[in-house]
């Protein structure tokens, strides 16, 4: 089954198609915009991604560091391991963010509306 426009053929009033022509270019331009606003905030998000996952590898440094000097060192091994998978979520959740925002933003280039 062939696709075919509401728009075409249907003896509708030009005025009319012209007004939901508007419509659609106007909802268009919007979600561009929208698309737009919310990258700088993806980008911060992973910056700040970023920075937790670094922050969670200075704790695990850390707790591998003492794991020798104390009296638990398996405890301590175990809070290393952990903090190093919460780098490692922190660092991929980082990653998709941009993705998603590069993503968009190859959309908008492509079908951005004059």
């Amino acid at each position: 089954m062939a696709h075919v426009s509401s728009n075409e053929g249907n003896g509708s009033d030009p005025r009319l198609v012209e007004a939901e022509d508007q419509k659609l270019w106007a909802a268009a331009r919007l979600a561009v915009y929208k698309r737009q606003r919310s990258m700088p905030a993806q980008e911060a998000a992973a910056v700040r991604l970023d920075k937790s996952a670094e922050s969670h590898d200075r704790i695990a440094t850390m707790y591998e560091e003492i794991a020798d000097r104390t009296s638990s060192p398996d405890e301590c091994r175990n809070n290393a391991s952990r903090h190093r998978a919460f780098a490692r979520e922190d660092r991929r959740r980082a990653a998709q963010l941009r993705h998603v925002a590069n993503r968009l933003a190859a959309i908008d280039r492509i079908k951005s509306p004059e």
